[in-house]
């Protein structure tokens, strides 16, 4: 069975890397997602994982990205701006495009669950970076 889980953040990002478009600019979005959770058996509750147990993950994505800004790490001006100003900021190794930050959320689920439960597998991380664009990952 599958068990999905809805969380949501509020970050801007800007893509930096090469990129000649109006993204090139700092800009925000309500960040949307999903965590698909393949479980294998139900426990002794009847569950295949209470839902409550996935809120630890949902609050260390929400800790590390809600109200914080998303950016590549080579980005070298705007990363030492936000840095001295104290704004929260998270780095990536890449363009924190909407792919980029569905496959973070992704490497971080699968570490995540794999210390919980052996019957427990991260399926895919679904993104929604404004309300008609989303990706699945992967």
């Amino acid at each position: 069975m599958l068990i999905v889980k809805k969380f949501k953040f509020e970050a801007a990002h800007r893509i930096a890397k090469g990129y000649k478009g109006i993204c090139a600019n700092i800009h925000g979005h309500s960040w949307n997602g999903e965590i698909h959770i393949q479980i294998e058996k139900l426990d002794q509750y009847g569950m295949g994982i209470d839902f409550n147990d996935i809120n630890p993950f949902i609050d260390i994505i929400t800790q590390q990205m809600d109200h914080g800004i998303l950016l590549y790490k080579e980005d070298h001006d705007v990363v030492s701006f936000v840095e001295k100003q104290g704004y929260k900021v998270l780095l990536f190794n890449d363009n924190p495009t909407c792919e980029v930050v569905a496959n973070y959320i992704y490497d971080l689920a699968i570490d995540h669950f794999k210390k919980k439960s052996q019957h427990i597998a991260v399926k895919q991380v679904i993104i929604e970076e404004t309300c008609d664009a989303k990706i699945i990952w992967p």
